[in-house]
């Protein structure tokens, strides 16, 4: 296995309103739609509210502060009063067992000035 892998969790720890992780001082969130993962920058891209704290509905996840909405699959902001898109990032899974790849934190880090 890679050794930029990071195990997380298992598939069947991931509850619907999403499983929070750090890495290298990043929130990453972790959801389930159907059968697939999806990992998500954990932060509203407005200011900075951790989305696992809000509410979800399907395939949109909510900021809990202002209601901002993005696309868990693809982070595209849905409704502001956010402008940015989340980062999305990838995952492995294998036999039920979820992995990140950390050295997507490193080429994307995003610095406070970015947003």
């Amino acid at each position: 296995m890679d050794q930029n892998l990071l195990y997380i969790t298992s598939v069947e720890n991931i509850p619907y309103e999403g499983y929070s992780f750090n890495v290298d001082d990043r929130k990453i969130a972790l959801f389930k739609i159907a059968d697939k993962i999806y990992a998500i920058e954990d932060r509203c891209t407005h200011l900075h509210v951790q989305l696992t704290m809000g509410f979800r509905e399907k395939n949109i996840i909510g900021c809990p502060l202002h209601g901002a909405l993005f696309d868990i699959a693809t982070g595209k902001v849905l409704q502001g009063p956010a402008v940015h898109d989340l980062e999305t990032f990838r995952v492995v899974v294998e036999n039920g067992e979820v992995y990140f790849d950390r050295g997507q934190i490193t080429k994307h880090k995003r610095t406070k000035d970015s947003d």
